[in-house]
């Protein structure tokens, strides 16, 4: 299975990048499209491109939307074009737990999206789909 990891590029969970964090906890073999893996990507419309084509080719996404995360809009873009490609979209929204006036304009987001209180719940739910 596909997964496009969704999500800024400075949340942490235990000590390591979210990322990692997903890919070393999984017990299934999935193969992940991880932007964060592209850091040579400097112009917009490079890594929108990359990111879009990403999506399209997934079978899941796993959004997180991290307490660090400054707006979350990138994040809202990837979530929107998934849902309008039918792909089901995981998410897992700390930031929102800890900012109400956030927490009310992305709810709409939340709206399409399966949530998951935690990153380790996102994962065990994965781990339940074939590989």
């Amino acid at each position: 299975m596909k997964i496009y990891l969704a999500g800024g590029f400075r949340g942490t969970v235990d000590g390591m990048p979210w990322q990692h964090f997903v890919q070393h906890r999984a017990s299934k073999p999935h193969i992940y499209l991880d932007p964060s893996t592209h850091p040579e990507m400097k112009a917009v419309d490079q890594y929108t491109l990359w990111d879009l084509a990403a999506v399209r080719s997934c079978d899941v996404v796993l959004a997180y939307m991290d307490v660090d995360n400054p707006a979350g809009w990138a994040l809202a873009l990837e979530i929107g074009y998934a849902y309008g490609l039918r792909k089901p979209v995981l998410l897992v929204d700390k930031k929102s737990e800890v900012d109400e006036r956030f927490s009310r304009y992305f709810a709409m987001v939340r709206e399409v999206c399966v949530e998951f209180s935690s990153l380790e719940a996102a994962i065990a739910y994965i781990d339940k789909f074939p590989s």
